[in-house]
């Protein structure tokens, strides 16, 4: 219900019946319009790799019809199940906060996921249909074979499947019928992606991302920024979460702080002050594999909030050493090189010299820090290594 309270403020009340003001100029009659895609391969994997692909093709979709430009869409809300294996994962994730991207018109992402063990949704009454319209084909062929309009004539590999389906479901007549007969779903769109395709997307090498701490019990993750998200428990889709989504991704520095680890909350929300719908900045960015550089920034925000750089240590080892490079480390204070069977350490503090194993090469090189606190060493044995970093 509407009702004007002066010039241009009006009173929504909702289904719930709360009441809140809007401007005229956000009120709009809106029309619900349901499409479903359905993706059909022949690529044995059922992975996170597999679902990319398809979603970006049916984005691709959106964009090419001029559906995106058309109705002005600002916001892709996403909603699937709990499975790790193609759904909730780091490596998922990582892939959303790119869908950037594909959409070049500032358009905000979210992703809910349902709580596990909590039934079947809306896709899965979906494909069981069309799975049982295809047996139903199969049957009808003993006695007509011209029920099924592939180019084999026959149904028996994922192509034939999917010509099936398309040369039925997604035609003009077919949504036609739809919409006269009253079917919730009336628009419904066939993708067929090939294993070779997919494979492509699949790395050669073994690649890792950065652990999102309490996946399995977060339920609400939104987009900020790439290789970042911002994370909460439980979903909330409150007058004040709806209009921040709404207003796109200039409206989420009001939440996002640039660093990880800090808990965010929305200005207005009504659970706010819950810890289950605040949220949490994280990162879920690629740290192993190929097209990985060097960013310290995404170092430092994993760092705890009060860590500071430790003592700069002087290492000198004996034959068979290796030189450990300058590895940062977020929780030691102190690293310890051992190398052969002699091994001795000494922070430039001045601590005492300790030693283990043998004793060493002899006397020690002298060393002078420079600008950046280096230590340059001169005269080093041809036998020994020299490993320095800050803890």
């Amino acid at each position: 219900m509407v009702r004007c309270v002066g010039g241009d403020k009006y009173v929504v009340k909702d289904s719930e019946g709360k009441e809140t003001e809007q401007h005229r100029r956000d009120l709009r009659y809106r029309k619900l319009v349901t499409r479903s895609f359905v993706g059909v391969t022949d690529d044995p994997k059922h992975d996170s790799y597999s679902m990319q692909e398809f979603s970006e093709q049916e984005v691709k979709v959106l964009i090419d019809d001029g559906t995106i430009k058309r109705e002005k869409i600002r916001v892709i809300c996403q909603h699937s199940d709990n499975a790790a294996q193609h759904f909730k994962s780091s490596k998922s994730l990582e892939w959303f906060t790119r869908m950037e991207e594909i959409l070049h018109n500032g358009v905000a992402f979210t992703w809910d996921f349902g709580a596990p063990g909590h039934g079947k949704g809306v896709w899965d009454g979906l494909a069981g249909m069309l799975k049982q319209w295809l047996r139903t084909r199969l049957k009808a062929a003993h006695t007509d074979p011209m029920v099924i309009q592939t180019d084999t004539g026959m149904i028996k590999t994922p192509k034939d499947c999917f010509q099936a389906l398309q040369r039925h479901f997604d035609t003009e007549e077919w949504r036609a019928a739809a919409v006269q007969d009253g079917k919730k779903i009336t628009h419904i769109s066939l993708l067929y992606i090939n294993t070779e395709t997919i494979a492509a997307r699949r790395p050669q090498a073994a690649v890792k991302f950065n652990r999102v701490v309490g996946i399995q019990e977060s339920y609400q993750y939104m987009v900020a920024r790439p290789g970042y998200v911002a994370v909460r428990p439980h979903s909330c889709w409150c007058q004040a979460c709806h209009n921040l989504l709404l207003k796109g991704p200039t409206a989420l520095t009001n939440i996002v702080s640039g660093r990880a680890g800090v808990v965010l909350e929305v200005p207005g929300c009504e659970r706010g002050a819950d810890p289950l719908y605040q949220f949490k900045e994280q990162s879920c960015a690629k740290n192993a594999g190929a097209g990985v550089g060097v960013n310290i920034q995404e170092i430092r925000d994993q760092l705890p909030p009060n860590h500071a750089p430790g003592p700069l240590q002087r290492v000198k080892a004996g034959a068979g050493a290796m030189d450990l490079g300058r590895v940062p480390r977020a929780h030691a204070r102190h690293r310890r090189a051992v190398a052969g069977q002699d091994c001795v350490e000494r922070q430039l503090e001045g601590e005492p010299l300790r030693e283990r194993g043998g004793g060493g090469d002899g006397p020690e090189p002298e060393g002078q820090e420079d600008a950046r606190g280096h230590v340059q060493q001169k005269g080093l044995h041809d036998r020994s290594a020299v490993v320095h970093e800050r803890a």
